[in-house]
């Protein structure tokens, strides 16, 4: 039965049932190596130049609290590999004078609804962010670096433009942008 059908009990019982204790593992793990004939005078482990040894390796180990992360005055636990910043603020937040939007082959409306989240996050995490514009590169337009580069500097002398995003559909156009 697949794990994702079972009950909490079911589940448990499963699991309880393939335990096997340390001392039963290294029983089993023994034999497996004995009929691998994982010995060192083994052809196949001679010609690797590997040297089996008869005990198991151990180690040591210690679980560590996870690290504290402060920012500003609130202080932020890692748990369980989650790190959520919802309500944070960056201590030394970015400012964006003005920044342009180049979209390729994605409609209008979906670059907006794209750029508003990105700038709604940036506000949230204390980053202050001047206007934006957006512009449309199309396929009939040569889309080149040296074309972008000059579409760059065109907005940044113009507008005062010191950030750009850039929405595009995996196109080849991405590559250009890298």
């Amino acid at each position: 039965m697949p794990k994702t059908k079972m009950n909490k009990i079911q589940e448990a019982n499963m699991i309880r049932a393939a335990q096997r204790t340390p001392l039963v593992l290294m029983d089993e793990i023994a034999v497996q190596k004995n009929l691998a004939g994982m010995i060192n005078n083994n052809v196949y482990v001679s010609a690797a130049q590997m040297k089996v040894a008869d005990d198991m390796n151990s180690v040591s180990a210690q679980v560590v609290k996870a690290p504290l992360i402060v920012f500003k005055q609130n202080a932020k636990s890692v748990t369980f590999a989650e790190w959520d910043l919802r309500e944070v603020q960056f201590v030394a937040p970015a400012t964006i004078n003005a920044f342009i939007v180049f979209f390729h082959r994605i409609n209008r409306q979906d670059a907006q609804r794209f750029v508003q989240m990105v700038v709604g996050r940036a506000r949230e995490v204390g980053m202050t962010l001047g206007g934006y514009d957006y512009e449309e590169l199309n396929d009939d337009q040569c889309l080149d670096k040296n074309s972008l580069e000059k579409r760059i500097l065109y907005h940044r002398d113009t507008n005062g433009v010191d950030f750009v995003l850039a929405v595009v559909a995996g196109t080849p156009f991405h590559h250009i942008l890298k």
